[in-house]
């Protein structure tokens, strides 16, 4: 499925560039005293029931109590950033595309240039629906932005995660790994059973 030169790129950050869950699962350790692994939260409305927190409020927490901590010394996804480059120099535009409050958009700018991360511009305003964005192709983990995508004429890649659900369309592909994205994107090789 390689998509030709000069294609439009739309990446997210968390859960795509940068390892999130194990920071949030830290900070449901240090402040609620709750063991929970990433592995464990398997949907976008996964509850905290003992805290009677869900996942979206605990990231709003952190953005708002804590978002240097949160954001500031992520690990990054393995081979996002070796993949950025040959995304790039095989001729792609590449746009960060991220829901982060816009008052993190700074802390992201430097985790990215830390990490150095190859891309050509950062969308500031992103609407609520990334597929509102002008783009050929849009890479993250949440299966509402990659379904939103497909429907809007976009190839949609979607990173497995435990929280990703399967996107049933000719268009959406689930991968394990940025090779499996250079495999579709620039080495035109199959990911076997990953289509949807």
């Amino acid at each position: 499925m390689s998509e030709t030169a000069d294609e439009r790129l739309l990446v997210d950050v968390d859960g795509t560039l940068c390892r999130n869950m194990p920071r949030l699962c830290e900070y449901l350790e240090l402040e609620y005293g709750l063991d929970v692994t990433p592995a464990e939260i398997t949907d976008w409305s996964y509850q905290f029931e003992s805290v009677g927190l869900g996942i979206s409020e605990v990231i709003t927490e952190l953005f708002e109590r804590r978002p240097e901590w949160f954001l500031a010394d992520l690990d990054p996804v393995s081979g996002s950033e070796a993949a950025l480059e040959t995304l790039s120099d095989a001729g792609y535009e590449i746009w960060i595309v991220t829901h982060r409050p816009s008052d993190t958009h700074d802390l992201t700018r430097e985790w990215l240039a830390e990490q150095g991360m190859t891309y050509d511009h950062y969308v500031s305003d992103v609407p609520e629906s990334k597929a509102e964005v002008s783009g050929d192709v849009l890479i993250d983990d949440y299966h509402g932005n990659v379904t939103d995508a497909v429907r809007a004429g976009m190839t949609g890649l979607a990173f497995d995660r435990p929280y990703t659900e399967r996107i049933d369309h000719d268009r959406a592909y689930r991968v394990q790994t940025w090779e499996d994205v250079l495999d579709l994107l620039v080495f035109d090789t199959e990911v076997p059973g990953e289509a949807g």
